[in-house]
């Protein structure tokens, strides 16, 4: 026999444009919100790791004004604009260039942003961050290289409003700062606009970390550096997820041997550019 309470969870779930724990989570912060407390202390808490700023107020105005709608459309329209954008850039990389590699980059979008894996994003309305924050990203660093071209004040605006976009979305939206800062050492842009990048990314990042509660879940810095074995394990089973038709141990060995190949090619990368520089004048290095 279900007894009443079950069969009660059953026509909840059943009625309810909710889903199960995230969504209930935001249902109850609304609630709290209506009922007096501040908005802002709400949507700075930390959930699960998360500042979720941006999400929360979506979240907020999806309740307020349709009735918990489904935003299915909202992740749709993020997903497939960061998919134009991304093979926007390849063209404008590739197609001068190299038509094969424009069509690879093509192919290597499409099989990413559209793989089986990005399924999940499409069936609960919180799911909407993540598409967003992998696209303010790409905005970010899309407008800092046009930056460098023209309107630089207006570029440099909308790479900072991006990158702002990120980090209030979701944690790894604070990678975004370090990675500006670098693109802008490398674009060689005004001195003034990279010490505002490098302000206002130290800012974001300690405001971030303030009175933030980690969850009770993972290792922590202080378990990855005591446990450096298993860290490297869990990076690999993460970067390897994609990989999910084969064992996890096929997995975790070609993520972290990719790793490896990829930091021992930017290294002889480097190191190749430096020694070239440093006996370019010497003949007997030359020939």
């Amino acid at each position: 026999m279900v007894g009443p309470a079950r069969l009660d969870s059953i026509e909840i779930r059943a009625c309810s444009a909710a889903k199960p724990a995230d969504e209930w989570a935001m249902l109850h912060e609304f609630s709290a919100y209506e009922n007096g407390d501040s908005l802002w202390r709400i949507l700075w808490s930390p959930y699960w790791g998360h500042r979720l700023v941006i999400p929360r107020l979506i979240s907020f105005a999806d309740t307020r004004w349709a009735s918990r709608a489904s935003l299915t459309w909202l992740t749709l329209i993020v997903q497939f604009a960061h998919i134009a954008l991304l093979i926007a850039l390849g063209w404008a990389l590739f197609r001068r260039r190299s038509v094969f590699c424009l069509a690879l980059s093509t192919a290597v979008i499409l099989n990413l942003m559209m793989s089986p894996s990005q399924m999940e994003n499409f069936v609960w309305s919180m799911q909407t961050m993540f598409p967003l924050v992998y696209a303010a990203g790409t905005v970010s660093f899309l407008c800092l290289a046009l930056s460098a071209r023209k309107m630089p004040v207006t570029f440099t605006i909308l790479a900072i409003a991006a990158g702002l976009t990120g980090s209030l979305t979701m944690p790894n939206g604070i990678l975004i700062w370090p990675v500006l800062i670098m693109q802008a050492l490398w674009l060689k842009v005004s001195e003034r606009y990279t010490i505002t990048l490098t302000v206002i990314g130290s800012a974001a990042a300690i405001l971030y970390g303030w009175s933030y509660e980690r969850p009770a879940m993972g290792m922590g810095i202080g378990g990855m550096l005591h446990h450096p074995l298993d860290a490297m394990m869990l990076i690999g089973l993460l970067l390897g997820g994609s990989l999910d038709s084969f064992p996890t141990a096929v997995r975790i060995a070609t993520a972290l041997t990719a790793v490896a190949a990829a930091l021992l090619l930017v290294a002889s990368a480097v190191g190749a550019y430096y020694a070239t520089r440093l006996f370019a004048g010497r003949g007997w290095f030359i020939a």
